[in-house]
């Protein structure tokens, strides 16, 4: 989804991210089995916040198989990005702020946002 080529756009933050992302997979997957989850009981949205909150506790009291969750609260806006421009039937589920500093990702969810606008 993210060649190497727009990699050179990342803010810290977003690089910070997207080297947790790929060192723990695992946690994506939490966070979109719980957005289906919400979608599928027919929640047209959803704050990232709680489910990222609800991924920690999960892990917290032994719900969530494996190690505990080391989530950084930073890292919040970028997982709703990236499971809404890579998951189907999830986009839109996020409503998500303006990041103010150079994104690869802010600038792909704004692309596909004003493609499902046209």
């Amino acid at each position: 989804m993210i060649d190497a080529a727009r990699l050179q756009g990342m803010n810290p933050v977003e690089e910070s991210f997207l080297e947790y992302h790929l060192r723990n997979p695992h946690v994506y997957a939490v966070l979109v089995d719980l957005a289906r989850r919400t979608a599928g009981r027919g929640h047209s949205k959803v704050g990232i916040d709680m489910l990222h909150a609800v991924a920690r506790w999960n892990s917290m009291v032994g719900v969530t198989v494996g190690d505990e969750f080391l989530l950084n609260n930073n890292h919040r806006p970028y997982y709703a990005r990236l499971i809404m421009l890579g998951e189907e039937g999830l986009f839109g589920l996020f409503d998500v702020r303006e990041i103010r500093v150079p994104s690869v990702l802010e600038d792909m969810y704004l692309r596909r946002l004003r493609e499902q606008e046209a």
